[in-house]
This record gives C-alpha cells, sequence and structure tokens, in this order.
C-alpha cells in the first residue's frame, strides 16, 4: 500500500509513503496488545469488530488517498492517519484470537503442525494479496492512463476492491460461538 500512498502531486515522499505505512503496523501492535490478554464473551465482540474496523478505514482510504487537499487540510491528513492506523488496528484485535481458536481446535497430537501453517498461510496470504494488488492496480490506471491521474484512479480501485474482504468476513464471522 506504501506505492498507492506515494503521490508526488501532494508532496508524498516515498519516506513519507513507508511511514504512513509504518502507522498501520503500529495500528496492529496497539490492537493486539490492547486484545492480546481478553477472555470470554469479549473474545467474539472483538472478533466481530476487527473486520468492521477494516472495512471503514479501507473504505475512508479510497475516498482520500486521491484526494489533492489531503496534505493542506489538517482534519482530513489526521482521518487519513486514522484509517490508516485503522487497518492494522483491525487485523491486531482479531489476530491472536484467530491463532489461539486454531491451536485450540488442532486434533490431538496435530498442534505442532497447526502452529508452523499459521506462518505458512500468513506467508500465502501475503504472497496472493501483493500479486492481487499487481493485477487490481495495473488493470485500473497504473498503466493506463499512468503517471499521477493513473495512481490516483489505482489507489480508488485498490482500497475500494480490497474492502469487500473484511466485508465478507463480517458476515462469516457471524458464525463464530
Amino acid at each position: 500500500m506504501s506505492l498507492i500512498s506515494y503521490k508526488p502531486s501532494i508532496c508524498f515522499s516515498p519516506l513519507t509513503a513507508g511511514y504512513l505505512t509504518a502507522i498501520m503496523a503500529a495500528g496492529w501492535t496497539i490492537g493486539a496488545l490492547f486484545s492480546a490478554n481478553r477472555t470470554g464473551a469479549i473474545v467474539i465482540r472483538i472478533i466481530r469488530t476487527g473486520p468492521v474496523i477494516i472495512f471503514i478505514s479501507l473504505i475512508v482510504l479510497a475516498v482520500l488517498t486521491h484526494n489533492q487537499q489531503l496534505i493542506e487540510s489538517w482534519p482530513l491528513f489526521i482521518i487519513y492517519l486514522i484509517a490508516m492506523a485503522g487497518v492494522g488496528l483491525g487485523i491486531g484485535v482479531c489476530w491472536p484470537h484467530l491463532v489461539l481458536r486454531v491451536f485450540k481446535n488442532a486434533p490431538e497430537g496435530e498442534e505442532n503442525l497447526a502452529s508452523s501453517s499459521i506462518i505458512t498461510i500468513q506467508l500465502y496470504a501475503t504472497a496472493l494479496s501483493a500479486a492481487l494488488v499487481g493485477v487490481v492496480v495495473n488493470n485500473s490506471g497504473l498503466i493506463s492512463p499512468g503517471g499521477i491521474a493513473g495512481a490516483q484512479q489505482a489507489s480508488i480501485w485498490l482500497f475500494a476492491l480490497f474492502a469487500i474482504s473484511p466485508l465478507l468476513a463480517t458476515v462469516l464471522i457471524r458464525k463464530i460461538r
């Protein structure tokens, strides 16, 4: 996402785009620290809230990333930063509990296999996401029309299309007990 955040038209250098992306990682860390020690019924609510936070954050990013006034308007920029952190926060609040559920539901004797498969699935999801990002941005304007206008157009499509996944997760996660 840092590539999409790099917009010369509004003065984001590659370094600044990297810092903006690091805010997402900070959100993940804060979310994990906040939720990791929770137990009981609150865990179900936390797991159900995470995808909603991610969905809202991605929609906000889809609306604001291409906005020319983002760098000039502090309120818009702060909303943008909160949305970047929100994507990470939504993941961070869910991840520890989802991993714990995998461990608890592993058949006896297969706990090590379940443990090692977590990182494999995470790496697979990262690779698949990177490939999908390439497909989306290349087909939504990064190449044609290209330039700043193409990057702005691609950023809208990227965040909007990737918002579908947490939206679907909000429906699927209702089945968790």
